[in-house]
């Protein structure tokens, strides 16, 4: 029925990456939060088998890298896709 399958939606787990990836983390820096960002991520992706994965990133402006997916690679691919640059949009 639609109600049980609403109910079984509820309770698939959904995670979003909000990172930091502005110009005082430039090098090495950038690289070690892309690394935490995507260890985390794999690690929800092994604890659940049924997920949603977001990632936005913030330095000069703030983007969705990547919406909400079932598939934490995504996540990981936009993350690594995104240069560190500019400053802090907080």
């Amino acid at each position: 029925s639609l109600d049980a399958l609403v109910a079984s939606e509820r309770k698939i787990p959904a995670l979003m990456a909000v990172v930091d990836l502005s110009g005082s983390l430039t090098g090495d820096p950038c690289l070690r939060v892309k690394g935490a960002v995507t260890s985390f991520l794999e690690s929800f992706a092994r604890e659940s088998s049924r997920y949603y994965a977001s990632t936005v990133v913030f330095n000069t402006g703030i983007e969705r890298a990547v919406g909400f997916s079932p598939s934490v690679g995504d996540a990981v691919q936009a993350i690594n896709s995104i240069d560190c640059r500019g400053g802090s949009a907080v």
